[in-house]
């Protein structure tokens, strides 16, 4: 073959060994999917409070409102002293030590009743009236939720004696106030039944039982009973004052008024604490605080590459900071938190970052970058062994974080 021959050949070869070349990169693939690890984020933030015009960043329409709850902690029996503060039969009053057949109480179940858009708690012991005069307790606490029901309570007369074997009624529940009264009831679709005889007069000689001292104890347990009640009074009487489409965002302010009736060391049945308690309640858009809370989420975890998955409700709190009654304008800080997740589009993630990577390399490169969990690395066909300079074959994509 003369040498121009020879010359042309090898130039067509070469010719097409590098179309070859070129057809096998153009038809390479690489698929890398990234799969994030869901991360915590927190902001907290200003939110200005204002009564009328258009918010702006950072600003909400809404109304703070004052009202004042009060609760009782009912007659609360305190137990008998025991040691050193005991007193003797000559130095306290006494009652008559009970025969074995004392009189049984009667006892029953009712249903107890919450028309409030707030849970009301009650304690063990809370009294109950019936209709006809006749006072039961609470055999144990329990919460009513919001506009709902809690059956099958048990309840005991608080009296021994057949006076407590009434019919089906309804209970009104004295230690709450004449509002609370009329939203939160009791009610029994089946007859107290159990009590019998009546009191009995002691028997000569019987031995007396000193009445109870009140303790820092007795005095405490009544003062947070009382405290606790009017809290839910306060509560309820905020929301009552809510407007369709506001939510009640409570913030409590002030020390509580309290009083108690049986001093510390007094020899007494009962001790009764009465409370007062003064609330702070914001009145804002539903949503609106969401929303604030989300946008800043948002915006920090953007500042660090990531997009915010979800916000969590529960750990949404605010605090009253500044108010101006004048201007009906209010500051309050918010605290909010939630998880976010690297996002597409990540400058880590740039195919051109990973050209001429192994899939083995791949893997071991973005696995090392914060906020991923693990890495699928793809290859096609079965000849390519790493990734081509050609960013247009090299497909990388996050996907939801699990």
């Amino acid at each position: 073959m003369p040498p121009l021959q020879r010359l042309a050949v090898g130039f067509l070869g070469v010719v097409v060994l590098l179309a070859v070349g070129v057809l096998l990169l153009s038809i390479a693939r690489v698929r890398v999917t990234i799969t994030p690890r869901a991360e915590p984020v927190a902001v907290d933030f200003d939110l200005t409070v204002i009564g009328s015009g258009k918010p702006s960043d950072r600003e909400v329409l809404g109304r703070l409102v004052r009202v004042d709850g009060t609760g009782s902690s009912g007659e609360q029996a305190i137990g008998v002293a025991t040691g050193a503060a005991a007193l003797s039969d000559a130095a306290s009053p006494s009652v008559p030590a009970p025969r074995e057949d004392t009189p049984a109480r009667a006892e029953g179940t009712v249903t107890l009743i919450n028309r409030m858009a707030s849970p009301q708690p009650l304690v063990a012991t809370t009294r109950l009236l019936a209709l006809d005069g006749t006072l039961f307790r609470m055999k144990s606490g329990v919460t009513i939720p919001a506009s709902g029901n809690v059956e099958n309570v048990r309840v005991a007369a608080d009296q021994p004696g057949s006076s407590g074997n009434i019919g089906p009624t309804k209970f009104t529940i004295p230690g709450l106030s004449k509002w609370l009264q009329a939203r939160v009831w009791a009610e029994s679709s089946t007859a107290m039944s159990g009590g019998r005889g009546s009191m009995l007069a002691p028997q000569a000689g019987s031995v007396t039982t000193p009445r109870a001292v009140v303790t820092a104890a007795d005095v405490a347990a009544a003062r947070s009973k009382a405290i606790d009640a009017a809290t839910a009074d306060a509560h309820a009487r905020a929301a009552a004052l809510a407007k369709d489409g506001e939510e009640v965002i409570r913030m409590e302010t002030g020390a509580p008024q309290v009083t108690v009736r049986g001093a510390l060391g007094e020899v007494r049945d009962s001790v009764r604490a009465d409370a007062t308690v003064r609330l702070t309640a914001l009145l804002i858009p539903k949503g609106a605080l969401s929303a604030s809370g989300r946008v800043a989420l948002e915006a920090v975890a953007a500042s660090s590459g990531r997009a915010l998955l979800r916000m969590r409700s529960d750990a949404l709190t605010t605090r009253l900071i500044a108010q101006d009654p004048a201007t009906a304008r209010a500051t309050i800080a918010v605290h909010a938190e939630g998880d976010a997740a690297i996002r597409q589009g990540s400058f880590a993630f740039e195919p051109r970052r990973i050209s001429g990577f192994t899939g083995e390399e791949v893997q071991t490169y973005l696995r090392s970058l914060p906020g991923v969990q693990d890495v699928d690395v793809e290859l096609r066909p079965f000849w390519v062994k790493r990734v081509p300079a050609n960013v247009g074959s090299v497909n990388v994509e996050v996907r939801g974080a699990e």
